[in-house]
């Protein structure tokens, strides 16, 4: 159950960064201070990647299943 909750913190907080940065970049003023903002939210939606990917290898070594990323094991 806690895995599938990560799961989900990991694609909400992904989601929401990419969907601000792409919005800051398209609606934003064309200054320093709106790149820096798209690149850091770029990175923070690295990181959400990177930590479901992680989790996902986790879980496929554990279980032993080597057909997929999350898949139920119940």
């Amino acid at each position: 159950m806690l895995f599938y909750f990560t799961i989900l913190i990991d694609f909400l907080g992904m989601g929401i960064t990419l969907w601000l940065s792409f919005y800051l970049l398209g609606r934003g003023f064309p200054s320093r201070l709106t790149l820096y903002a798209v690149v850091t939210l770029l990175a923070v939606a690295t990181f959400f990647l990177g930590a479901y990917l992680n989790d996902c290898l986790e879980n496929t070594y554990a279980t032993g299943q080597i057909a997929g990323c999350c898949n139920e094991t119940e």
